[in-house]
């Protein structure tokens, strides 16, 4: 079994290329939505809500876990394997491929607070800066906005995504797990000319590589949530992508709803 966590329904952008790359793989999914979004937390909480719920997928059977949050990625994910015995994926923003393409020389990538003012992110970043020009642009608020399905998205997009586009990128780097199910949107903002990176298949293949021969149960699609069922249900129906999963059953992990 795969487990896969977010602090919301972003990581189900992961969720679902996982499934396409992978589709006999049995998936497991928490969504931290007590916590969301994890953009506006501390680094301590963030470390302790990823140690907290892979321990509990490992105890649900993953032998497998992808951190499907590049905010968590970016705070906690070396700790996390070094707690932890079995492969852990993490997703990181698609700095590298953009900055090998680029035509401009000069990249845009849109991120949360906590990845940006990570370390981990910053080193990935300035290992690109000579050969080409990266601007950053921390998104406070828009992953909430998509999480909620609030009608302040196309705003926040505006805001964020308008200067990047005027100092003329050619790639603009999704760099939280929420942001591809912008994509449509975002295309009609930028010119053709402007590239859209989403590591999504990346994150898929790496786990097919990584993912230990051990199919013990048979497959299923399984939906958790620390937040409320009912609104997890709701959110999903709201993007396209999404809707593959509108039959999965989910679940309310009330164990998962407080740090001990």
């Amino acid at each position: 079994m795969i487990g896969v966590f977010d602090s919301g329904i972003g990581g189900l952008t992961i969720l679902t290329k996982i499934h396409q790359h992978l589709p006999d793989e049995a998936l497991l999914y928490f969504a931290d939505q007590a916590f969301s979004p994890y953009g506006n937390l501390s680094a301590q909480i963030i470390t302790q809500r990823s140690e907290l719920i892979i321990q509990y997928l490992i105890d649900q059977g993953a032998h497998l876990v992808v951190i499907a949050c590049n905010t968590a990625t970016a705070v906690a994910i070396d700790q996390m394997r070094e707690r932890f015995s079995i492969p852990i994926v993490g997703v990181e923003p698609g700095i590298k491929p953009a900055a090998l393409n680029s035509q401009t020389r000069k990249i845009g990538i849109l991120a949360t607070e906590n990845t940006v003012a990570s370390s981990r992110y910053t080193a990935l970043m300035q290992r690109f800066v000579p050969h080409v020009e990266v601007l950053s642009q921390p998104c406070k608020g828009l992953a909430d906005a998509i999480e909620q399905g609030s009608d302040e998205v196309p705003v926040l997009l505006e805001q964020y995504v308008g200067p990047l586009l005027e100092a003329s990128i050619d790639h603009l780097v999704l760099g939280c797990t929420h942001y591809p199910l912008m994509k449509d949107k975002l295309a009609q903002m930028v010119s053709p000319g402007v590239m859209l990176v989403d590591t999504g298949d990346a994150v898929a293949m790496e786990v097919g590589r990584r993912l230990p021969e051990r199919r013990a149960i048979p497959y299923q699609i399984t939906l958790m949530t620390s937040g409320q069922a009912e609104a997890f249900a709701k959110i999903i129906l709201c993007y396209d992508d999404l809707r593959w999963l509108d039959s999965a059953e989910i679940q309310v992990v009330p164990l998962l709803q407080s740090i001990p």
